[in-house]
């Protein structure tokens, strides 16, 4: 491991900020209204990453010490820059270094250690440095008050503050999630400083892996690692967290407003097997005088696990069932996973294939796997050709009356592969899978908004996601992937998602009554009234388990539980009016 240095020679002044240069490294500072942004980059085209902001920046001024540079900006907290060994300081922050780790070893296949996927043999990042010495990793350490706190970081187990544990930013298919695990399906390398009556928001710009240790390896330091050969951070300022994230926001992007159903019941199950189990249950919500907006279809709707296609068997009419459902106020929501069977005949594959638009290995061949079907190819949601081709697909959809679509499996999951995705040195776009995993959800989400946006001008796109990255709600909502049904799940899903709200995605919610495990009356009821506050209302479970419809416990459950139904309803025109505001 090697320390940043700068000597003071290596300061030069412009128009956009300042900037220390480096043999190996560039160090560039620069100010927008309430923003600093510091980057720190090796190759020559990171130094040209454009900002996330698009108005202009803001002049700097700086004072030059024999040790250090103090940079100052209207509205913005001082920053002093060390020159050796290279560190940074001002308002809640107090950097004790910057370390770069030289790139040792050969490109790998695939991870050796199955529960790090950052731990494998050489480094995706070599090939891409062309033989620079360093590059393969970057941590920067920070000071850590007894009275500093940690708000955000996205979809997290445990407590709301999330100090004093390790965080990684790797999105993972976690079937579980016990009250320790760490990382799931989301990667928001984002937080919200508090000390005292101070905040600062925290933003790094990076889709490789990479972690955020607050207080877990040393007491007194919190450290932000990425495994890339850049870091790429935004200091936000704010009175308060709402500020901050109305910043951050206007930076990533904020959520579109919502069609009104998708703030209505929805019911789910891994699955209705047959249309006959699907109007069976739309049946019994009204037998039952419950409220419901939506009816959703697990994979068991498709042939053969085949995206884009129904069961001829199981579901032989569609557009009838949907119809019929649409005449009783119901919308239909089907699942639509990335991984596509790699079949000749299947239209989807052959399409995909004759225009190389699936991920590929180090061979430039299909990467080819396995996950609910098999073989499977995987869409380069990177190309924005894919992209465009993949939310023209949706036109199945459409036509058959689908008002929603739910990407799952998008993190994204492979069977049988260490880590349960793919490797990291199979090739998208101009770089590794390593470098664009953490983007795979957030674009797939990107292709469906955008193809059904196309597809029904007229409409707004529902889009549920389980994977994502910052930015993901300016395409899909999120829900908080299998958890199980358990009271403690019950409890940790409010923490949990006020951290996702508190990082700018507010239309979110988790499976009322958990999705794994089997629920009792109690739980469901509880649930039922708790998910009444979440932005988004979703009783789902897996086939494995007990059912949990509203009505399977009987009484007095079923009571309780149509009452917190016809409460949510009463507050659809609240809720629609904070959706409004979420927008903005």
């Amino acid at each position: 491991m090697t320390l940043i240095s700068f000597q003071p020679e290596h300061l030069h002044t412009e128009a956009e900020g300042c900037q220390w240069i480096h043999p190996h490294y560039r160090l560039q500072l620069t100010a927008y209204d309430k923003v600093w942004r510091l980057h720190i980059s090796h190759r020559f085209e990171d130094h040209q990453k454009p900002s996330l902001f698009d108005r202009p920046p803001v002049k700097i001024s700086h004072t030059r010490e024999p040790h250090f540079t103090r940079c100052e900006a209207e509205g913005l907290f001082a920053i002093a820059v060390h020159h050796s060994p290279c560190r940074f300081s001002g308002n809640l922050l107090h950097n004790l270094g910057i370390v770069t780790e030289p790139t040792e070893s050969w490109g790998q296949t695939e991870p050796f250690d199955s529960g790090d996927p950052h731990i494998f043999k050489g480094h995706p990042v070599r090939e891409q440095l062309n033989g620079t010495p360093l590059g393969a990793g970057l941590t920067l350490s920070f000071a850590l008050p007894e009275d500093l706190d940690f708000y955000g970081l996205g979809e997290r187990t445990g407590f709301l503050n999330k100090r004093g544990r390790r965080w990684t930013h790797w999105s993972s298919d976690e079937f579980f999630h016990s009250p320790d695990k760490d990382p799931l399906y989301q990667a928001h390398p984002f937080v919200i400083l508090r000390q005292g009556d101070a905040y600062l928001g925290l933003f790094l710009d990076e889709s490789w892996y990479s972690v955020f240790d607050l207080g877990y390896t040393l007491p007194d330091q919190w450290m932000i690692h990425t495994a890339g050969s850049t870091a790429d951070l935004y200091l936000i300022t704010g009175e308060s967290p709402a500020e901050i994230l109305s910043r951050y926001t206007e930076a990533v992007g904020r959520a579109p407003l919502p069609p009104l159903w998708a703030l209505g019941m929805h019911q789910c199950r891994w699955s209705y097997p047959n249309a006959r189990s699907a109007q069976d249950i739309v049946a019994q919500y009204h037998a039952h005088q419950l409220p419901l907006d939506a009816l959703w279809l697990d994979i068991d709707y498709m042939d053969a696990y085949k995206v884009f296609s129904f069961s001829r068997h199981r579901f032989p009419e569609p557009e009838q069932m949907i119809a019929q459902f649409a005449t009783q106020g119901i919308k239909t929501v089907v699942i639509v996973d990335p991984g596509v069977k790699r079949e000749r005949h299947y239209p989807i594959y052959a399409s995909g294939h004759a225009e190389q638009l699936f991920v590929r290995n180090q061979r430039d061949e299909e990467l080819v796997g396995e996950v609910w079907p098999s073989p499977v190819v995987w869409p380069d949601f990177s190309l924005e050709r894919t992209r465009h081709w993949w939310g023209d697909l949706h036109s199945f959809y459409t036509h058959k009356g689908v008002a929603g679509i739910w990407n799952d499996m998008n993190e994204p999951a492979a069977f049988r592969w260490p880590g349960k995705t793919l490797p990291l040195d199979a090739r998208q776009s101009m770089g590794s899978h390593a470098e664009h995993h953490n983007r795979y959800g957030l674009q797939m989400a990107q292709a469906t908004y955008e193809g059904l946006k196309r597809l029904k001008p007229d409409h707004r796109p529902f889009v549920l996601t389980r994977s994502g990255s910052p930015g993901i709600q300016r395409y899909a909502w999120v829900w908080t992937g299998d958890n199980a049904s358990h009271w403690e799940q019950l409890e940790g899903s409010i923490p949990m998602l006020l951290n996702l709200g508190m990082s700018g995605v507010p239309f979110i919610g988790a499976d009322v009554g958990g999705f794994s495990g089997s629920a009792d009356g109690e739980l469901l009821a509880a649930w039922s009234w708790l998910g009444v506050f979440y932005p988004f209302m979703r009783n789902h479970s897996a086939k494995m388990n007990r059912a949990q419809e509203p009505w399977i416990f009987g009484e007095p459950w079923l009571s309780q539980i149509r009452s917190a139904l016809q409460f949510r309803y009463e507050l659809l025109p609240y809720l629609y009016t904070l959706s409004k505001e979420a927008t903005r």
